[in-house]
């Protein structure tokens, strides 16, 4: 069989198949019927870039193919760019009062006691605060945004991602639903007797 190419996008990238026919439509089929398979047995040269506009029609019997010798080579074409999400865009909530009261601490004056270091320890003394300090039921990431911005601190790059990363089950410190955060046991333990750090 003549050689054969055969584009495909997988996730953000896109691949190019070129070799022998036979090994190239097998790696094809095994790519398509279970995921990666041969694609971890073949060779993959990030620094060689083959761009082709051709494709040759797929008309072969898999039934028939008897692959012999060396796999084909996987060449990257392109990375297709990383598009912003909208949710990238956290609202500000001015009517957020964190400078407390007679009843209520102030957010700064938490935060210099509990002295949190870490992004997920900031966080999860956020979500505690607002909840328990404040008494808010329903909390977004617009408040953890807000309170990120209200001590000056620098916001995590992906905040999302850091939201995430302080509700999985390597920290457990808050639960996440429809959109809302509030404490689980483990955080509300954590930032009442595991902070600050060394007492």
């Amino acid at each position: 069989m003549s050689d054969l190419q055969i584009k495909l996008s997988l996730g953000k990238m896109d691949m190019l198949l070129q070799g022998d026919g036979e090994l190239v439509y097998k790696v094809f089929c095994d790519i398509r019927d279970n995921g990666l398979g041969l694609l971890s047995e073949t060779h993959f040269d990030e620094n060689e870039v083959n761009v082709s506009n051709t494709e040759e029609d797929l008309e072969i019997a898999p039934e028939k193919i008897d692959v012999k010798g060396q796999a084909p080579v996987i060449s990257q074409v392109s990375h297709k760019s990383k598009k912003r999400s909208a949710t990238n865009n956290f609202q500000l909530l001015k009517d957020l009062d964190l400078s407390g009261n007679s009843s209520n601490m102030s957010l700064k004056n938490f935060m210099e006691e509990k002295n949190p270091v870490t992004n997920v320890q900031k966080t999860a003394a956020f979500v505690y605060y607002l909840q328990t300090i404040l008494a808010i039921d329903g909390i977004t990431i617009d408040h953890i945004f807000t309170c990120y911005k209200s001590m000056n601190y620098r916001i995590p790059n992906n905040l999302q991602q850091n939201l995430t990363d302080t509700s999985s089950s390597k920290y457990g410190y808050i639960n996440r639903k429809d959109g809302k955060y509030s404490m689980t046991i483990i955080g509300t333990n954590f930032i009442e007797h595991d902070l600050p750090k060394g007492e």
